[in-house]
């Protein structure tokens, strides 16, 4: 069967047997009836053979923020947003505090802070990990390698300090160009 299943359109959800799902949070204004929160049902089905569910979130251009956008998070093993989204979801006023209090809606965190780095949380605390150096010429497309890089390293059984590092390392290298 299939490894790893991307879903960031409303059509891209089917039961089949996957490893591995990295989605876009159900945020309506942004993904109309895609997402996680509208097809919790396939999510769900998945999760009880076992699959891994990354989830991402997109910015809020409202401004709002409304934690109530978070509800899926019960359908995601490992939650991805940057520092800012972070923080803001959170109201809080760090990496690391905003990841803390995202563990009480998911099992673990990574929160991508660019140059500065990455922090990550779950059960047994969390952590920061500087940002790998890079002689950087382009980060377009960083992100993107970084969760390829922590989604191949969650699925390969890594741990989440060893994922997190490996996606530094990944989305570092990406930006030399």
């Amino acid at each position: 069967g299939r490894k790893a299943q991307v879903i960031d359109r409303p059509g891209d959800l089917a039961v089949r047997r996957v490893q591995l799902v990295v989605a876009r949070l159900d945020l309506g204004r942004n993904l109309g009836q895609g997402g996680l929160g509208h097809n919790r049902g396939v999510v769900e089905a998945w999760r009880t053979q076992g699959t891994i569910v990354i989830g991402d979130v997109g910015w809020d251009d409202s401004g709002t923020w409304d934690p109530a956008d978070l509800a899926p998070l019960d359908l995601v093993d490992l939650f991805t947003p940057n520092e800012d989204e972070a923080r803001h979801y959170t109201r809080t006023a760090s990496a690391q505090s905003a990841a803390a209090a995202l563990l009480g809606r998911v099992p673990r965190v990574v929160v991508t802070q660019g140059r500065d780095g990455v922090t990550a949380a779950e059960a047994g605390g969390v952590f920061s990990l500087p940002a790998y150096p890079a002689h950087t010429i382009d980060p377009t497309g960083a992100g993107d390698v970084f969760s390829a890089a922590l989604a191949w390293a969650v699925l390969r059984g890594g741990t989440l300090r060893q994922a997190a590092s490996a996606a530094a390392v990944a989305g570092a290298m990406s930006t030399e160009g």
